[in-house]
Order: structure tokens, then sequence, then C-alpha cells
């Protein structure tokens, strides 16, 4: 392959920059440090994710289900 041509993402042999696309990564999103214990339900996949999750709706561990919160949590109600 010449220097003139450009591979496709998703052809063999590209490469992404030194970037890579947010969510791309398992745990992209995912704040460091003290977790806050207040969730809120998510409009698209209808589980519960904490406040300051900021990441893919689809990572599993940032996934609840009403039974999965803890007993302590605060649910914020987003209807308003």
């Amino acid at each position: 392959m010449s220097k003139s041509e450009t591979l496709k993402p998703g052809e063999p042999g590209y490469r992404w920059g030194s970037f890579a696309p947010a969510g791309l990564f398992k745990g992209a999103g995912i704040p460091t440090g003290p977790r806050v214990n207040t969730f809120i339900e998510c409009g698209c996949c209808g589980h519960y994710h904490r406040e300051d999750f900021r990441g893919d709706c689809r990572e599993d561990s940032e996934r609840y289900t009403v039974d999965q919160l803890p007993e302590n949590a605060e649910v914020i109600d987003d209807d308003n």
C-alpha cells in the first residue's frame, strides 16, 4: 500500500490515532475516587446508573436493577 492510500476503520491494518472514541473501552466514563450513592433511572436502557456516571449505559458494572441498588441508595426522580 502506498502512502497516498488511506485505510478506513475496520480495514486490516487500520490503527487509531492518538485517541480512541469515547465508550470504546471497558470502564470508559467511570469516575475514580469515592463514588456517590445517588442513582438515576436511565431513559435509554431502563436501568439505574450512579449520578456521576458518564459512560456507556451498556457497561454492566454500572447498570443496576431496582433489586441491585444498595440498601441506602438515594434514587433521584428525573420526571420533573
